[in-house]
Order: C-alpha cells, then sequence, then structure tokens
C-alpha cells in the first residue's frame, strides 16, 4: 500500500490525523484501527510526517493569480498540454495522425451577409488577446495584427432547383476535411451559400475551424457572441483585459508553485491505484495508414 492508499483507507475506516512534533496522533472509534493498519502506520511514518507538514505549509497559501501582462502580450509562450497533443498528433510520422476540427452549418432566412461578416469581426476584436498562432519553433505567439475575416459568398441563386442540393453538399465536402493553418491568421473558414426558394432567398454559413485554438465551450460561447451582434449591432460587451498567454503563463506558475508540486504528487502517487486500461485487440502495422476521419453527426 503506498501513501495515498493508506490515507484512503484511514479516511475509509473513519480515522482522523495529526501530528506534534514528530509525532503521529490519531483519533478513531474502538477497534477501527486493526493490527494490519498499525503497521502501515510504523511503515509509513516518515512520509506520513512529512505529508502532514506539507497540508500544514500548504493551507494557507493563497492560488497564484492570473493577471493582465500586457507588456508581454506579443512574447511567445508554451502551448498547453492539449495543444501539445495536438500538435504531435499532426505529424504525418504518427500511424494514426490527425487533427481536429470543428466543421458547423446553419440555414438562415434573409441573412445579411455583410453585417453577419462585421458581427464577426466585433467579437474577434474582442477576443484579440486570445488570438494565436503557432511558432516554427512550436511555441504560440498572438497575432500582433488581426487581419479582419472575410465571409466567402457561394451565389447560387441563378442555379436550377436541382443543382442547389449537389452544390451545398460539394461545400461541405471541401470544408469538412479542409486542413487549416496553425500557423497564420485566419484559421476560420467562414462561408455563405445563397440560393432561392419560393419563399424567398435562403443563406446556410459554413463554419469551420481546427480545434487546436479554440475549444467546444469556447467556440459556442463565441458564436453566440456573433449571433447577438448580428442582431443586436449597437451592443457593447464588456471588454476583456485577459490574455490567453496570460491564462498559459498563470497555469504554468501554478503548476511550479508549493500548491502545484503537492499536487503533483498526489496524482503521482495515485497512478498505481487507477484502473488499467481496457485490454483491447491492438494490432500495430508496419505502414503509414494515412490521416484518420473522425466523424461527428449531431441532431
Amino acid at each position: 500500500m503506498n501513501l495515498l492508499g493508506l490515507l484512503q483507507e484511514l479516511r475509509r475506516c473513519g480515522i482522523s490525523l495529526s501530528r506534534e512534533g514528530d509525532q503521529l496522533k490519531l483519533a478513531a472509534q474502538p477497534g477501527a484501527l486493526t493490527p494490519a493498519l498499525r503497521e502501515q502506520l510504523v511503515q509509513h511514518k516518515p512520509a506520513l510526517l512529512q505529508w502532514l507538514r506539507e497540508q500544514e505549509e500548504t493551507q494557507d497559501l493563497p492560488l497564484p493569480r492570473c493577471v493582465p501582462d500586457p507588456a508581454n502580450l506579443y512574447q511567445p509562450f508554451p502551448l498547453n498540454d492539449l495543444q501539445l497533443g495536438f500538435y504531435m498528433a499532426d505529424d504525418p510520422y504518427m500511424e494514426f495522425h490527425v487533427r481536429p476540427h470543428y466543421y458547423n452549418e446553419m440555414d438562415v432566412a434573409g441573412l445579411d451577409v455583410t453585417r453577419y461578416e462585421q458581427a464577426w469581426n466585433k467579437a474577434l476584436l474582442r477576443h484579440r488577446g486570445e488570438i494565436v498562432v503557432v511558432t516554427p519553433d512550436g511555441q504560440l505567439q498572438t497575432v500582433h495584427e488581426l487581419e479582419p475575416l472575410r465571409c466567402q459568398v457561394i451565389d447560387l441563386r441563378e442555379r436550377a432547383h436541382d443543382s442547389i442540393a449537389p452544390a451545398l453538399t460539394e461545400v461541405r465536402q471541401q470544408m469538412m476535411r479542409a486542413e487549416l493553418p496553425l500557423d497564420r491568421w485566419p484559421w476560420i473558414d467562414l462561408r455563405v451559400s445563397l440560393w432561392l426558394e419560393e419563399g424567398g432567398q435562403r443563406a446556410r454559413i459554413h463554419y469551420n475551424h481546427n480545434n487546436f485554438f479554440s475549444d467546444g465551450y469556447g467556440t459556442i460561447k463565441l458564436l453566440r457572441e456573433v449571433d447577438l451582434y448580428y442582431r443586436e449591432p449597437a451592443t457593447e460587451l464588456p471588454a476583456l483585459s485577459l490574455s490567453y498567454r496570460d491564462a498559459v503563463v498563470a497555469l504554468d506558475t501554478l503548476s511550479k508553485s508549493p500548491l502545484g508540486k503537492v499536487a503533483q504528487r498526489y496524482w503521482e502517487e495515485r497512478l498505481p491505484l487507477l484502473p488499467d486500461p481496457p485490454s483491447l485487440p491492438i494490432r500495430t502495422g508496419l505502414n503509414r495508414r494515412g490521416r484518420s476521419r473522425l466523424q461527428r453527426r449531431e441532431g
């Protein structure tokens, strides 16, 4: 039993632990402290005392704060852990190399394309501190001059009715497999298809980005903000003071802090207690099989 396993067992048995100097103090119900547990306590006494000292030393320590640092906004900074995994998985020499991305379509009646494009750029300007690219040496850097995002219009209004669906499918096939850049802006692909129906003009918004720079939650928030600016162009949301760099640097500072070191050791000690992965019938191939294709559909 390792130290974490012993602590979990003591908690399960309702035994609380403290220290006085170099002595362990226990509070337990009669019969809770079995001979086997007593033996474990003796064996792990130095580690338990050290653990209790760390709890005392760190319990009142404040968490490192995430603060704006505009002076260093354009200085390179590391990829976060998930981005590093994506970056490595994108290597064509990986057996199943894959790049995640997010493709979305939305049909709208009477869309004003110019107004929609303006809504996008208003939202992006507000989030300019979060728009970064990957540098040649594998770091991130905030984009210095934010080029406006342009919405490509695919005009199908003169097409025969039976040719509309194949044309829309063609746009989908082009965009859903497109590999957007990591090293330059824009890494968002925005297009609008226009066509006519009996009820008037219809529009389909095609939106694609690689999930490298924005997760699902952040993307949904951004799309809602774009929608708000489209519906109410005069809306002014509060300015954002924190940049993405500020957040990544704060997490790095946290990981190197005393609290971070305690947390790291906790998870390292817990690893042996976690269940093993499922035993799957896996056979690796000697030949590279090309990029994996993930397809998710939701209604």
